[in-house]
């Protein structure tokens, strides 16, 4: 996913320009460099990006409910992943969780088992600093989870009061 700032674009349309890193083919479908993923153009308030689709819906409930994104990807092997800041990434793990059932037993059972033990359709966490200039550093967090469990996550952002 690439995030930039409203006045990044010189055309108007910004949905109709195509940012680095992505390329429109001839029927007009946006595909992302490299990876080849197909592309929407999502925006909530000032903010605004190209995602991979199946994505999409995912990152606009998550913005709607002010958890902000760092980037975010639909992985080849089934997987998703997204960034975000340590108190987003918190926000997002426990809004996700909340209701219970299933999914929620994925998103905990990780903080209590080896890498190694976990499943495949267990959600795995990373995190890491980012140092910035004078100020005390902050933690991204990459949270990864099965791309099967998009459609659940956006009811259930959807749905919380």
């Amino acid at each position: 996913m690439t995030l930039f700032p409203l006045d990044s674009f010189t055309s108007y349309d910004r949905s109709a320009s195509v940012p680095p890193g992505w390329r429109r083919s001839d029927d007009g479908t946006v595909y992302q460099r490299g990876s080849g993923h197909t592309g929407s153009y999502i925006s909530h308030g000032s903010w605004e990006a190209w995602v991979d689709a199946p994505m999409a819906p995912l990152v606009l409930a998550c913005w709607k409910r002010e958890i902000y994104t760092i980037s975010c990807c639909q992985d080849e092997d089934g997987m998703a992943n997204i960034v975000f800041r340590d108190r987003d990434a918190a926000r997002f793990v426990d809004l996700a969780g909340r209701t219970g059932g299933e999914l929620a037993v994925r998103i905990h059972r990780t903080s209590c088992r080896a890498d190694w033990a976990l499943g495949p359709d267990d959600w795995r966490y990373v995190a890491w600093p980012y140092w910035r200039r004078s100020r005390p550093p902050a933690f991204l967090m990459k949270v990864r989870f099965p791309l099967a469990d998009v459609p659940e996550l956006v009811g259930r952002f959807e749905g919380a009061g």
